[in-house]
Parts: structure tokens; C-alpha cells; sequence
């Protein structure tokens, strides 16, 4: 039996995830604040374009680890909100440079989850692996533009499933 193609375009929107760093992707050397709103504005613009999932790989994670009303956690999810986004989930916590295996154990975890973007200004050991799927952003070039919304939109929707 064939499955009609509204309802798979449906389910593969679920299955998309954007594992996100925030120094240098949602702020940047000119930021007017810690999360800045151009960059928030790009990132909605994924999100709303590939109907991907949030997942923390920013060292802004121990933030979460920490009691519930961490002032910064709040303000993540303040700034999130405030572009009618949120936070899926956190990804592991495997020591500092070990971000591409965090990845790679959150994938394994979520299996469901077919199409990814990592969005990182740093090159982790392990990245290699998934360049096909890194958007580099750059802490001295604005974070997230436009142009990094764009191939991550592509990476996502992309035939690199």
C-alpha cells in the first residue's frame, strides 16, 4: 500500500533536528545582547521552514542542568519564546570537545530523526564525519545570517538524509 505523500511530508518534518550551539551562532562580536535578535530572526526562519526540532549542544546546557529557575535557562527560553520557538531537548553531556560524539549519541538515542543540521561556529574532533550536515557560523562575522539560514534550510530538506 502506497502512503500518501501528505502524510509522509508530514512525518519527515517531524523527523528534522537543529543541533544548536549559541556563542558565535545567536550572538556574535557585535551583539547587542547575549542572544541577538537577528540571529534569533534566522534561526525562526529554519525552523519554520523545515518544521526542525531544537536540541541545546551549546556549553549554555549546564545552564539546564542546574535548579529550575537558573536565571540563565530562563532567559534561553525567554529569547526562544519570544520568536515562537522552544527547546526540544538537551543534548548529553560527554566533556568538554566531545560535542560531535554528543551528537552522534543523541542521533543513536532518536532514531526517528532522519535529517539534521548542526549549527556551530567551532570545528569539533568528530565533525568531519558530519560535514554534510555542519552550517559553520562565525563569532566574527555575525553569527547566523541569512546565508547560514539558507544552506541550513538546504541540509535539511536536502538529500542529505
Amino acid at each position: 500500500m502506497k502512503i500518501p505523500s501528505f502524510r509522509k511530508k508530514k512525518q519527515n518534518s517531524k523527523n528534522k533536528v537543529i543541533f544548536l550551539d549559541i556563542d558565535g551562532v545567536l550572538n556574535h562580536d557585535n551583539a547587542k545582547e547575549d542572544m541577538d535578535s537577528p540571529c534569533l530572526l534566522e534561526l525562526q526562519k529554519i525552523v519554520e521552514a523545515t518544521g526542525a526540532k531544537l536540541v541545546l549542544t551549546s556549553s549554555w546546557k549546564y545552564y539546564f542542568f542546574q535548579e529550575e529557575n537558573n536565571p540563565s535557562k530562563v532567559y534561553i527560553e525567554k529569547r526562544l519564546s519570544d520568536f515562537h520557538m522552544e527547546l526540544y531537548d538537551i543534548a548529553p553531556d560527554l566533556g568538554n570537545g566531545k560535542r560531535a560524539e554528543e551528537i552522534a549519541l543523541w542521533l543513536d538515542q532518536h532514531k526517528d530523526f532522519t535529517s539534521y543540521v548542526i549549527l556551530d561556529d567551532c570545528f569539533f574532533p568528530g565533525f568531519k564525519k558530519m560535514k554534510h550536515h555542519l552550517c559553520m557560523t562565525d563569532w566574527n562575522q555575525g553569527g547566523l545570517t541569512k546565508k547560514h539560514s539558507e544552506k541550513a534550510i538546504q541540509i535539511l530538506n536536502g538529500p542529505h538524509h
